[in-house]
C-alpha cells in the first residue's frame, strides 16, 4: 500500500506487457551477466549443469501417465540441445 501510494495494484497483464516489452530484449544478456557475477563471487562452481523447463516427467504417481516413447524422444532432443549449448 505504501509503494502504490493509493493507486490500484497492477494486474497480470501489466506484468506480462512489461516482461515482453522491456525484459525480453535483454533477458539473455542480463542472465549471462548474473551468471558470470555469481561465478566470479564463487557462488557457483561451473562443474554442474542444471536445466529447467524440460518435458521429462519428474514426479510420476498413480494420477499421472508417462509415455515411454514421448519421454525418450524429448530426452534425446534435450541432450542434443544441451550439447549445443555447452559447445558454444
Amino acid at each position: 500500500m505504501y509503494l502504490l501510494e493509493g493507486f490500484p495494484a497492477p494486474d497480470h497483464a501489466t506484468f506480462a506487457r512489461f516482461r515482453s516489452i522491456h525484459f525480453a530484449p535483454c533477458a539473455k544478456r542480463i542472465l549471462a551477466e548474473m551468471s558470470n557475477t555469481l561465478f566470479g563471487l564463487g557462488e557457483t562452481s561451473g562443474k554442474s549443469i542444471f536445466i529447467d523447463g524440460t518435458k521429462i516427467e519428474a514426479c510420476a504417481n498413480k494420477y499421472t501417465f508417462v509415455w515411454k516413447k514421448a519421454v525418450t524422444k524429448n530426452q534425446a532432443k534435450l541432450l542434443v540441445k544441451i550439447a549445443g549449448l555447452i559447445a558454444v
